[in-house]
């Protein structure tokens, strides 16, 4: 299994599953995924959170529903104002504030709206591959991806297609999927977010249009970059293109790195350039702060 030590905390109710290392500033990674499938905040950044370690502290929840964290209560809570929710009161519970926020995929939506809800909370706004923050993508896809499933028995195959190098995709790593996906939680929560897909996609689509016309409108005092592996077959450089013109409309910096020969989790597939990237983007924040004083 990987070396990152789990914690576990009460957030509400919800005994909630993260990771939680080093000192200084804090940098909080939110994963992607949707309930009974995706990765743990350990699994899927762990290739990032010892480098990132050294000079700040890094928090990598599992989300509702996600991982080792408990799934949702009911049917009715298996929506992203929910997950959002859960997030924020972890933060709030580990005493997080003033964080630079990293979301991927699904967690862009999360960190998005995290920015707006609750600005004490983010300093800096860092959104990774997502179409689900792409304002060209309807929060439910026309097309299933065939090629993803997000089970234990393909887990291995659906990142080898979402990734342009495979070097990340290691025994260790494929095991620890495989083991959290086959746990009767996970098999639950695939079940019950099935059955509350409808409800759930539909809440979505209405939090996205408003939240991309929060952003439209310039709101918003955060910093923002965009990281993008422009080999990702699930989302194209264009929705990065497209998630920049709508972040940019703040008077706030916001910046796009494109990482070629990398997928939909760039992260893992060169973590050195993604650490560097982040850690610049903070450098630089701090000093166009520092010289406005």
């Amino acid at each position: 299994m990987l070396d990152l030590p789990r914690r576990s905390v009460d957030v509400d109710g919800v005994q909630t599953s993260y990771v939680d290392q080093g000192d200084g500033s804090p940098i909080v990674l939110i994963h992607g995924g949707d309930p009974g499938r995706g990765s743990t905040g350990a699994s899927i950044w762990h290739r990032n959170i010892p480098g990132l370690a050294r000079t700040h502290r890094v928090v990598a929840p599992d989300r509702l529903g996600i991982g080792w964290t408990d799934n949702p209560a009911c049917i009715d809570d298996y929506r992203m104002s929910r997950i959002c929710a859960h997030v924020e009161r972890f933060l709030d519970v580990v005493e997080v504030s003033g964080a630079t926020v990293v979301g991927q995929s699904r967690g862009a939506f999360v960190a998005a709206h995290l920015a707006r809800v609750r600005p004490d909370l983010v300093d800096r706004l860092v959104v990774v591959n997502s179409a689900s923050f792409a304002p060209k993508r309807a929060a439910k896809r026309k097309v299933t991806i065939q090629n993803f499933q997000g089970l234990p028995e393909t887990v291995e195959d659906d990142e080898r297609w979402l990734s342009v190098g495979h070097g990340h995709i290691t025994a260790a790593w494929v095991a620890e999927a495989r083991a959290m996906l086959s746990t009767d939680k996970a098999t639950r929560a695939r079940r019950q977010f099935a059955e509350a897909a409808e409800a759930y996609y539909a809440e979505m689509e209405t939090l996205k249009s408003d939240l991309l016309d929060w952003y439209r409108a310039g709101n918003g005092h955060q910093s923002r970059l965009i990281v993008w592996g422009v080999g990702d077959p699930s989302v194209g450089i264009q929705d990065g293109l497209d998630s920049f013109e709508v972040l940019r409309r703040s008077e706030a910096t916001t910046r796009m790195y494109v990482i070629d020969r990398a997928g939909h989790h760039c992260f893992a597939e060169q973590p050195e350039e993604f650490n560097r990237q982040v850690l610049d983007f903070i450098r630089h924040d701090r000093a166009t702060v520092r010289s406005r004083r």
